[in-house]
């Protein structure tokens, strides 16, 4: 089998028809193949509005002052948080195989999701904000064994939760409060899945953070998209268990249609 075998070729209208890999590793190969400069682009454009929040915290974290945490941690997370929610749906339409010309489809899901991405991004950057200052002022002074780790499990709980939340906001329409009382609950009922992604997104920031300068290039490469991929690989099941999102396709509270599942297409 080479490495364009007939699992990675056949793409587009005219291309012949192909089996769904089976595996998460098969699958995200594939969906590089077909999609990738699709899901690439829009996590392009993530990245570019992280700038303003990558910035406020960086002053903050700099001069240790307050002021630019409370005020540019919530509006960076403002500006992030619609263009986050429009990486989760091309990729939840690629994984579909109905991502068709990215940008039209990018276009309508930031202007429907925009709304309600607004309260999510306030919240979210600045919770994210004081965590990280609280992290920054624990590594410059003695911090017990327990404080530490009790910092670490609750930056673990709300990774978590925000990321079963972006998720939430690319395929259902729901209250932002129903929203979070579902990333909760999802967080209890599914705790192996929940807690790989996030050691997962934990330590692939991390990395980009503690390499600085040798991982910028991996940064502008891999940004937000690759982490959303890896996640949603894995996290879409669950979401399908709980919301039941294949026998709501059409149901107005469903926004996005799913992928397919994982089975061996032979025994479909």
């Amino acid at each position: 089998m080479g490495l364009f075998s007939p699992n990675l070729n056949g793409m587009g209208p005219d291309g012949h028809q192909v089996y769904e890999p089976v595996g998460k590793i098969g699958r995200f190969f594939r969906l590089l193949s077909q999609n990738g400069r699709g899901i690439m682009a829009s996590g392009f454009l993530t990245g570019l509005s992280s700038a303003v929040y990558i910035l406020a915290m960086a002053l903050a974290i700099k001069y240790r002052a307050l002021i630019f945490m409370l005020i540019g941690a919530p509006l960076g997370g403002l500006v992030l948080m619609p263009q986050l929610v429009g990486t989760a749906d091309t990729i939840f339409r690629a994984m579909r195989g109905e991502a068709g010309f990215w940008w039209e489809n990018y276009k309508r899901a930031w202007k429907r999701n925009f709304r309600a991405c607004v309260a999510p991004g306030l919240l979210m950057g600045l919770v994210f904000g004081f965590q990280l200052m609280m992290l920054r002022q624990g590594n410059s002074e003695d911090t017990g064994v327990v404080i530490a780790v009790a910092m670490l499990v609750v930056v673990a709980l709300c990774t978590a939760i925000a990321k079963w939340t972006v998720l939430q906001l690319a395929i259902v329409d729901l209250p932002l409060v129903r929203i979070l009382l579902n990333s909760l609950v999802l967080c209890g009922k599914f705790p192996l899945k929940t807690l790989g992604t996030a050691i997962f997104e934990y330590a692939y920031w991390i990395l980009i953070v503690a390499l600085v300068p040798v991982s910028l290039i991996f940064a502008a490469i891999l940004n937000f998209w690759f982490p959303m991929l890896v996640t949603m690989l894995y996290l879409y099941t669950p979401l399908n268990e709980t919301f039941g999102i294949e026998a709501a396709l059409g149901k107005d509270n469903v926004k996005a249609p799913p992928p397919p599942s994982d089975e061996d297409p032979a025994e479909r």
